[in-house]
């Protein structure tokens, strides 16, 4: 932004008073311009302490075993090799070098432990996570998956930063969190929201937080004595490289989750069925709704969830409640959410008839994850129900309505078509859904473009 001259503005020229309204006007639209939404890591309640018999539960799980066979030494000379060579204030750089200083000596611990057949490898997080852009997620390939869409399950979970982004090294990070939990600046509290909400929404024990030259163990712990949540830490160090213990076969068992909304989310349309009063309209707070979390049906840009919506006092498993659909998204990654909720608002006048209701959209009272809680509108549509030509035109019908509005939906497929025939309409309600991709950009939303979309969604669709 321009900036003039303070010596200049200190005149008492015609053009010094023009410049002194400029900047008047400046800081104005500096104090009134639009916040992006962003993670509050002030909100994060979990208890955070040392892990203090971490060499013991280490010693147990992995000395006997590796000592007769494995060389420390050779991770010492590997991990000293990496950071003589690396340029730590480069990101891509240190994640690189994370694979040869911290990766691979973990791998063949783990293989020595429980031989190759259990196949560990760490890999980039898409498609094994649910939500969240962790660096690398460790799985084990050993036997079926038992994730999302048979995908094997993450045991830990690696976030890679530059010592410029967050010094670890000398740190104690326990300390400087507990003491700044009302700073939502604080470069560790950040850092450890973050990964413990990785941790906890992907039913994964155990994370690592790495710079290459200094590393740290979290793992996180379920008793009914933390009812907030139990996060242990400890400093890996380099003379004795650090092993978690991970068993391959272990589950991590996740209660039921009732989600619940930050006061500042809004109701952007009623949802039915809900008998909150005058507080069930749009503009009104969500607070006092609940979503009973059920089953996963999708993720890409975000985590796809059906969920029962009740009223705060309600039992969530007596009541009636209204199924919806609820979008998670990383709001350390926040792009994706400001893009959604914009063209959601661009489409408004097709909510309910062409494409699903926006009911309320917010974050998570956790603070990490935006939310957008959209209708139900439905099933899938199935390539046997496509084949109908009335099915086909109603589609087609609800495209056209969206290219009309300067929208192209970027990724037209049978999934993000839906039908319902449960309420015996006939025809089907048919709805476009998932407008992750979507774009009203004019130079992209071209008649070619349009003409494309349109042929698809003429066409029998196959995935």
């Amino acid at each position: 932004m321009y900036r003039p001259n303070l010596a200049f503005i200190k005149s008492s020229t015609p053009r010094s008073r023009e410049c002194k309204r400029f900047l008047r006007c400046s800081t104005l639209w500096q104090l009134n311009k639009p916040t992006l939404a962003g993670p509050d890591p002030t909100a994060l309640k979990v208890k955070f302490r040392t892990w203090k018999t971490f060499f013991d539960e280490v010693d147990i799980f992995s000395k006997v075993a590796l000592e007769p066979r494995f060389d420390f030494s050779t991770f010492d000379k590997q991990g000293l090799k990496v950071l003589r060579n690396t340029n730590l204030e480069d990101e891509d750089v240190v994640k690189d070098s994370s694979i040869d200083a911290f990766e691979n000596p973990c791998l063949k611990a783990i293989e020595t432990i429980y031989g190759g057949r259990s196949r560990p490898v760490f890999r980039p997080p898409s498609p094994f996570l649910n939500i969240g852009f962790p660096s690398r997620v460790l799985i084990f390939q050993q036997g079926e998956g038992s994730g999302f869409q048979g995908m094997p399950m993450p045991k830990l979970l690696v976030n890679t930063k530059t010592p410029h982004e967050l010094p670890l090294k000398g740190v104690d990070i326990v300390t400087e969190v507990n003491k700044n939990r009302k700073d939502g600046a604080n470069k560790y509290l950040r850092a450890v929201h973050q990964l413990h909400g990785y941790m906890y929404y992907n039913k994964v024990d155990y994370g690592i937080l790495t710079t290459v030259e200094s590393t740290r163990v979290f793992r996180r712990i379920h008793t009914t004595d933390y009812p907030e949540g139990l996060l242990e830490f400890f400093k890996a160090f380099r003379k004795d490289p650090t092993y978690v213990p991970i068993d391959p076969t272990s589950t991590f068992e996740l209660p039921e989750t009732i989600l619940l909304l930050e006061g500042r989310s809004k109701i952007n349309t009623p949802i039915p069925g809900l008998k909150l009063g005058r507080e069930n309209s749009a503009g009104k707070s969500a607070k006092d709704l609940r979503f009973l979390l059920q089953h996963a049906i999708g993720r890409c840009h975000s985590k796809v969830i059906r969920a029962k919506a009740f009223i705060a006092g309600q039992d969530p498993e007596t009541c009636t409640g209204t199924s919806v659909i609820v979008k998670m998204y990383d709001l350390y990654n926040p792009k994706t959410i400001l893009k959604y909720k914009k063209r959601y608002k661009h489409l408004s006048s097709l909510q309910g008839t062409h494409i699903p209701r926006l009911y309320v959209s917010g974050d998570h009272i956790d603070g990490g994850y935006g939310i957008v809680v959209l209708e139900d509108c439905g099933k899938e549509m199935n390539e046997h129900v496509f084949k109908d030509p009335a099915t086909k035109e109603q589609a087609k019908k609800a495209l056209l309505e969206i290219h009309r509005l300067g929208v192209l939906h970027g990724n037209i497929r049978r999934s993000n078509i839906t039908y319902d025939k449960e309420n015996g309409s006939d025809p089907l309600q048919i709805r476009i859904i998932d407008f992750g991709n979507a774009t009203f950009d004019t130079e992209k939303v071209t008649d070619s473009a349009k003409e494309f979309e349109i042929k698809r969604i003429t066409s029998n669709l196959n995935e």
